[in-house]
């Protein structure tokens, strides 16, 4: 029993943290046994601007999105 019971052929865990050469990627790649990366894109579309600008603070949609996305500089680790 199981997904391929139900005729799906492709689980997809998604990337990593930050790179494909990353722990997480590695971790996810070994489920596949064929461990060939899947192509996929990230979708950058605000489909309710009110409650982005409330979880994000901004309207600001450039650089990392959403913005908690981007990683906190190893310094910040130290003080927190």
């Amino acid at each position: 029993m199981g997904i391929e019971g139900d005729g799906i052929t492709t689980f997809h865990l998604g990337g990593g943290l930050v790179a494909a050469a990353d722990s997480l990627f590695d971790f996810k790649r070994r489920y596949d046994p064929s461990n060939e990366p899947l192509t996929f894109h990230l979708g950058k579309v605000v489909h309710d601007p009110d409650q982005y600008r409330a979880l994000a603070g901004t309207d600001f949609t450039e650089g990392y999105f959403p913005p908690w996305r981007e990683p906190i500089p190893a310094t910040d680790l130290k003080a927190a």
